[in-house]
């Protein structure tokens, strides 16, 4: 699911627009006119925009990591119902003039709402295409799921081998 389809479903961004937000942020700052208040979509766009940016610089720092990495995977259901997915990537980093000041890195890939139901086949292909997204097929270490079988997960759900 794209951010711009989490951004048309959210209730909270239609606030924005609403006479009484406005008053609120006018009365929170008094400096404040109605041309500075963004409408929905213009914030929403900028969000994207921010969002873009910051995973081309994790994707790229991902890319540097010359070892093996280690992820963790976890999905829930919300209150409402609403389920949700996660995969942290975790690193050995250390500064190429001293190579043995290590420093663990963690680096979240992916949360969002899953589409569709929490099968193997479902999260498999989530984290397949997440794997794939960021180009780490080839630098799975290790993957500690929440709740489900790493094998019937990556392999048999999705016939891919992604771990070497």
């Amino acid at each position: 699911m794209s951010c711009s389809n989490i951004f048309s479903h959210l209730q909270a961004f239609r606030l924005i627009d609403r006479g009484g937000f406005h008053r609120l942020l006018k009365f929170c700052h008094l400096s404040l006119s109605e041309r500075d208040i963004p409408h929905r979509h213009t914030l929403c766009a900028e969000i994207l925009r921010r969002a873009h940016i910051a995973e081309g610089k994790v994707r790229k720092n991902m890319k540097k990591v010359p070892s093996k990495i280690s992820f963790t995977f976890d999905a829930w259901t919300s209150a409402p119902g609403d389920p949700y997915i996660s995969l942290t990537a975790h690193y050995i980093d250390a500064p190429t003039d001293r190579p043995n000041a290590w420093e663990l890195r963690s680096e979240q890939l992916i949360f969002q709402e899953i589409q569709g139901r929490h099968t193997s086949k479902n999260m498999g292909d989530i984290l397949s295409r997440s794997l794939d997204r960021y180009e780490l097929c080839g630098k799975v270490r290790s993957l500690l799921l929440a709740f489900y079988c790493l094998i019937e997960l990556l392999f048999h759900s999705t016939g891919r081998l992604v771990y070497e």
